[in-house]
């Protein structure tokens, strides 16, 4: 049975896989790295450099000015082009993103087919599934392996399915949670305990500056499924870090803690996969799956 019949069959369960992969892929930044760098220019890549290690460090505002002074000095510099276009797409400034990557695959997509991918998931996060959909299966038609193809093609099942969903809608009446869990910044849930008394959930943090984002977990608690959920609190470090943590999971046995972790030292690539135990409503500290869980960065 293919992927998109087995969608159809269990809608709801696939909707959440897709909303849990979707998290852990908007962490993931492009990774050029291997690949010599398009411009000759030091001047280019000192400010392509210098963008790096912002976006490195969440400074996406610094990040984005550095790299465009990288392009303003060589018009066809590529990879600060993707980086850019990581910028707007880890800041949710999608159509930004989309007019990026759209740059690069007129520039030279056969150097960068992964610009493909990224504008995929760009027009996904905006639920344009069709154009998602077109952009993700001519990624895979250039022959791309490993990991990137993978989640590439259970994308493409995703949009297919959310095509067919939004052509046959259910009846659907969403309940505000309350204040005790939903604030001013963006909120994304991530899993429940099995009795449904206890919520775990990413939130999207606005430092001072209003500018420099990260993400951290919290929980929530309430004495019946029938009572409002109680102020929520952020878990304690190290679950939480300095970096970027999402797609939080909860093991349907209530034991287990399953989180991507991103700029983590020790880590195998940009973001991991980590495991804690939850012992009394409190965590062990979060142990990297290491590979083949998670492969060292090429």
């Amino acid at each position: 049975m293919q992927t998109s019949d087995r969608l159809k069959k269990k809608p709801r369960k696939y909707l959440l896989i897709c909303l849990l992969f979707l998290a852990m892929f908007a962490l993931a930044p492009t990774q050029l790295f291997s690949q010599k760098l398009s411009t000759t220019s030091n001047r280019a890549i000192r400010f392509y450099e210098s963008g790096m290690n912002n976006f490195n460090l969440l400074d996406y505002e610094e990040a984005e000015a550095e790299l465009k002074k990288a392009i303003s000095i060589d018009k066809d510099f590529l990879e600060a082009y993707m980086l850019l276009g990581d910028v707007y797409r880890t800041t949710e400034k999608f159509n930004e993103a989309i007019e990026i990557y759209g740059r690069v695959i007129v520039m030279d997509v056969e150097k960068y087919p992964e610009a493909l991918y990224f504008l995929g998931l760009s027009y996904f996060e905006l639920a344009d599934y069709s154009r998602a959909l077109a952009r993700f299966q001519k990624f895979l038609r250039y022959g791309s392996s490993g990991g990137r193809a993978e989640d590439a093609g259970f994308l493409r099942a995703c949009c297919i399915f959310s095509i067919n969903a939004m052509k046959h809608p259910v009846p659907f009446e969403p309940v505000n949670l309350g204040g005790g869990v939903n604030s001013p910044n963006n909120e994304y849930i991530n899993s429940v305990r099995p009795d449904e008394l206890q919520l775990y959930f990413t939130r999207r943090q606005i430092e001072d500056d209003d500018i420099r984002k990260g993400e951290d977990f919290y929980f929530s608690n309430r004495p019946t499924v029938v009572d409002t959920w109680d102020l929520a609190r952020k878990l304690k470090p190290p679950i939480n870090s300095s970096g970027d943590e999402g797609a939080l999971f909860i093991t349907p046995d209530g034991r287990f803690l399953l989180f991507a972790g991103c700029h983590r030292p020790g880590g195998y690539g940009s973001c991991d996969i980590y495991a804690a135990k939850i012992l009394g409503g409190k965590t062990s500290d979060p142990i990297n799956l290491s590979p083949p869980v998670n492969p060292v960065a090429g």
